[in-house]
């Protein structure tokens, strides 16, 4: 089934209500939402395109993002979100990539994508305008294994990989998402976290039923902003990654306003301990909800919800808090060792997921494809362990373990402690190569305020809580962390500063 028949028959019921608004613009209720997505589909058919192609959406957040996204599923196409940080010559990439024949690109990312293959329409533009003024279609017919999305990866090793997510895959991710969340019947949404991304799939529960999408525009995250999102449209959800989450509880969101959320669902890097610990004691326990995914599987492998964490025994609690949870609704989770068997309890290997919401496979690409796979089951690339209750702790990504004297050392353990000392703010540890050990760690660090720690008291805090074998062999103090376009840390480099030193 096209998905998008799921949208058209919740706009039915739910005509009326505000489907997509912003603080500032006008709001687009639900009735008005599938006209325009169908009136873009006719056009969008007009122009030539058939089933199974590829429409580029490079777009900073905004309304439109939706009544786009419908439009391509109506047309029997597949959609191609573009993270709007990446640079033009990786948009360039990404649409050579998939063979896009369209791009539909908001106003401030149309010079970007200018050198593109391919047909550009700006959002807004008088041919944007005349393509809703089209007598508007009804979805068409696909097949549950037809493409809906290319989403690629971040490529933080490489070039990013498409990840071919059918129909079947996105309703998957919307039914486990309408089972688990626990606030999509209630809530409305709000989007401070790139629409082509997990924000946008959020997004996609509410539309199913009948909430409103609140679109904050890139760069608006602020008091203010947030202050008038709580007043005007509590009790609302949303989704963060947890950096945005520390910047929320320092400087973004009124202490007395904290009740007008209802959830934050949290996830897409790693969250640490002590910064859990600092979102709990300003938000509350009860509403903060973390989720574990990946672009393959998106945003539906384990999840810890509040409900999970007031369970748990005044004993359990603390070492609890570095778990991501236990398997999703519909999925099924394992920890592999190396031959490919299941690990014992607590035992370290890597994670598998098999499930309607795992990917078809990479875009064109067979050896990618079969690397991720095994008897089914796709390989994360995520270390973890699942203990005999069912839950799973991730301790890093395969590729950045460290192997030092034959022994394995996860960057995310030491990392955990550096946070704990007093001043430094962000940090990352990363192995380079080393003639008589393999490989070592080596520390960067953000002060907080500037003021950084020295080398010395760093190793005493080390020293204290890690063997000395995981111990730091540098500490590097930088300004900030480099980061790509998706907020993740660029460990390669990092790597590439470290052994340069």
């Amino acid at each position: 089934m096209n998905i998008a028949v799921a949208f058209f028959a919740a706009a039915r019921v739910w005509c009326n209500n505000v489907a997509v608004t912003s603080l500032d613009g006008p709001p687009i209720r639900y009735a008005e939402l599938v006209r325009r997505a169908g009136a873009i589909a006719a056009a969008l058919v007009e122009r030539g395109l058939s089933s199974g192609d590829r429409v580029a959406v490079a777009m900073s957040n905004s309304p439109e993002f939706y009544e786009i996204l419908l439009g391509i599923w109506t047309a029997g196409l597949c959609a191609v979100p573009l993270n709007p940080r990446l640079h033009a010559r990786e948009f360039e990439y990404i649409v050579a990539s998939s063979g896009a024949r369209f791009c539909i690109a908001s106003a401030d990312l149309v010079s970007s994508v200018s050198n593109a293959e391919c047909d550009v329409v700006e959002v807004g533009s008088p041919t944007y305008r005349d393509m809703l003024g089209r007598s508007a279609i009804v979805p068409a017919e696909r097949a549950p294994h037809d493409l809906a999305l290319l989403f690629y990866t971040s490529g933080t090793t490489g070039r990013p990989k498409g990840a071919m997510l059918t129909h079947r895959n996105v309703m998957a991710f919307v039914t486990s998402m309408l089972a688990d969340g626990g606030a999509t019947l209630y809530d409305h949404v709000l989007h401070i976290a790139p629409l082509s991304h997990g924000s946008g799939f959020m997004g996609l529960c509410y539309l199913m039923r009948g909430r409103t999408n609140v679109v904050l525009p890139q760069g608006r995250l602020n008091r203010t902003s947030m202050t008038a999102v709580l007043e005007r449209f509590a009790p609302i959800s949303f989704f963060a990654v947890p950096a945005i989450v520390n910047k929320l509880v320092d400087e973004v969101v009124p202490t007395d306003l904290v009740r007008n959320i209802h959830m934050i669902y949290f996830g897409g890097s790693p969250m640490y301990v002590d910064d859990l610990k600092r979102a709990m004691a300003f938000f509350g326990s009860e509403r903060l909800w973390h989720l574990y995914g990946q672009g393959e599987a998106p945003m539906t492998i384990t999840y810890f919800p509040p409900w999970l964490r007031a369970a748990l025994s005044s004993e359990s609690f603390e070492t609890m808090l570095a778990s991501v949870g236990i398997a999703r609704t519909g999925v099924a989770v394992r920890v592999l060792d190396a031959a490919g068997t299941d690990c014992r309890p607590e035992e370290i290997g890597e994670v598998a997921v098999r499930g309607d919401v795992v990917m078809a496979g990479y875009w064109n690409d067979l050896a990618a494809t079969d690397a991720a796979f095994r008897d089914g089951w796709l390989l994360t690339g995520d270390l973890g362990a699942i203990d005999r209750a069912g839950f799973l702790t991730l301790h890093d990504r395969s590729k950045d373990m460290i192997i030092s004297g034959g022994s394995n050392i996860y960057p995310r353990e030491i990392e955990e402690i550096l946070l704990t000392y007093p001043g430094v703010d962000e940090c990352a540890v990363v192995g380079i190569r080393d003639p008589q050990w393999g490989e070592v760690p080596v520390a960067f660090i953000v002060a907080a305020d500037g003021d950084a720690p020295d080398s010395a008291s760093l190793e005493a805090h080390c020293l204290a809580n890690l063997a000395r074998f995981k111990q730091p062999r540098r500490y590097h103090v930088l300004a900030e962390l480099p980061k790509n376009g998706y907020g993740k840390v660029a460990k390669v480099t990092l790597r590439e500063i470290a052994e340069a030193k």
